[in-house]
Formats: C-alpha cells, structure tokens, sequence
C-alpha cells in the first residue's frame, strides 16, 4: 500500500506520500524458437486489450474530477454552511462558543477532526479486521486511491476520501500541522468557502494523478493522505504571495523565498515521476501543487 508520509517543512510543509503495499512478482519464461512468432502476435494483442481496458478506468474519473473543479468554483459559496451552522440559542453555550471562533480555525477543525474520525476507523477496521473484516474492506475499498479495479462509485469516492486518510500518528500530526498554517495564511484571505472548494479540487486533482500514474506505470498500489491538496494549498500561498520567506521546521535560520520553494517541489516531483520512484506518491503531489497554481 502506498501511504501519504510528510516530510518538509515550513509556515507551509512539503508533505510526501508514502510506501508501497503491493508489488506483483515479474515472471520470466523460456519460450521455444518456433512458438516466439505466435505467442509474441498473442501477447501483443492481450497488451493492447489490457490498455485499452486499463486506461478505460479513468473515464469516469476524469469526468469526476472536471465536475469536482466545477461544482467548487461555482457552488463554493455554500460549503460554508457546513462550518457557519444557524443557532437558535444565545448564550455561553458550545454553539456559541463555535460561532465565536475565526473562520479559519472552524475551517481547520472540520478537516482536521474529519482526518481524525477516518484514522480512528481505520485503526478500528485493522483492530477488529479477523474477526469482523466487514469496515477494513470498506475503508480500504473506498479511501485508499488504488488502480485496481473497482466499480466507478467507489473510483470517484477514493479520489476525495483518500485526502483524509493517513497511515500513522506522525503522518496525520505533520499534515495537519501544516495546514494549520496554510489555513491561518488563506482563509482570511480567500474566504472559508473557497478555501474549502480549493482543498476538495486538489484533492480530487492529486487523486486522478496518482491513480492515472498507477496505471501507466503498472504498480497497483494505493495511496492516501492529505500531501496532494496540502500541496496545492501550499502552491497558492507561494504563488499569490511570492515575497514569503519559507523555514524548514529544524532549520528556522534557513529561510527559503516562495518562488525557489515552488520549483524546487515541482522539480523534485516531476523527476521522481519521471524516474519512477516509488517511495512518495509524486504523481499525486505535481498534480496537486500544479492545480492550486
């Protein structure tokens, strides 16, 4: 399984994501001379076959992921309602007390108490997974983003359920960590609402990358985390506030300007896609950083 890991850091953190579950054994077979011209026509044809029904996997994804960056863009204004409830009572009650508080922290605890809630059932889901394995198939069924054939409900729903999924407490802390500080940058500048339509679209961006990158590389593995709409979260403050200086959490007398920050991750990124590493998801991470810009 591909996990989201984090790893750099800052008022905004580069996070990573994370290490493979499966990897299939290559078989090698002798074939007699006479057969090569036969089997080499067979397999050709099943290669093609298999392509085509690969990426036909994506179809309906892509279609999500469009609809996805649609639907934020034009209906963000009431995603704000899920953090901005209506109260009826007055008072020092907890409602109060929530009403009371900055929009970006109220938009911060949804995501991150979301990311807690999916952590707490997956750790459940593998606690109880011998004897009751019916939540450790959901969960893995429908919030890890896998190649794998699966049916283009549960497709779609990987996409953005993945983004609150994490492996480890030090994964889920160091994300959350680092949206704290992107969230307490842009929400006041961008409004709760299109803060929370930018971090579900990058997250379905960063989703549709990995999966995509999966195929085509062949590795059926997973992946999940926050990395990829952090990422793009982290791609807008760099870019609509270039003159920011970003500190490496062990290194604050280190400061690093916005600009050098963002293309040194686009280029480690788009190298390790390119060269096929498999240790960070970094597929999911361009297309993430590249959907916020």
């Amino acid at each position: 399984m591909l996990l989201r890991s984090a790893v750099v850091v800052l008022n905004g953190i580069r996070t990573g994501s994370g290490s493979v579950l499966n990897q299939f054994p290559r078989r090698i077979a002798l074939i007699p001379n006479f057969q090569i011209h036969w089997r080499s026509a067979k397999r050709s044809s099943f290669q093609r076959a298999r392509v085509e029904s690969k990426y036909s996997q994506l179809k309906i994804p892509f279609v999500f992921t469009v609809a996805t960056g649609s639907l934020c863009v034009v209906g963000n204004q009431h995603l704000g309602k899920l953090i901005s409830p209506q109260s009826k009572y007055d008072g020092q009650t907890l409602t109060s007390w929530w009403n009371s508080r900055p929009d970006w922290m109220k938009v911060y605890c949804l995501i991150c108490g979301s990311c807690i809630a999916v952590f707490a059932a997956f750790r459940l889901g593998s606690l109880v997974s011998e004897r009751y394995p019916a939540l450790w198939i959901f969960m893995n069924k429908y919030f890890v983003t896998s190649a794998l054939p699966t049916s283009p409900a549960a497709s779609c729903a990987q996409l953005i359920l993945s983004a609150f999924s994490h492996i480890n407490p030090l994964h889920l802390g160091i994300n959350m960590f680092i949206l704290y500080n992107v969230a307490e940058t842009m929400v006041p500048e961008m409004g709760k609402d299109s803060f929370l339509g930018a971090y579900l679209f990058c997250a379905v961006a960063s989703g549709f990358c990995s999966l995509t990158y999966q195929l085509s590389r062949g590795h059926y593995t997973g992946s999940v985390g926050a990395s990829g709409a952090i990422l793009g979260l982290l791609g807008m403050v760099m870019y609509t506030h270039p003159e920011y200086n970003f500190y490496i959490i062990f290194l604050p007398f280190l400061a690093i300007p916005a600009r050098v920050l963002m293309a040194s991750l686009i280029t480690m990124d788009l190298i390790g896609v390119i060269q096929g590493w498999r240790f960070f998801d970094h597929a999911g991470h361009l297309g993430g950083m590249l959907s916020g810009l």
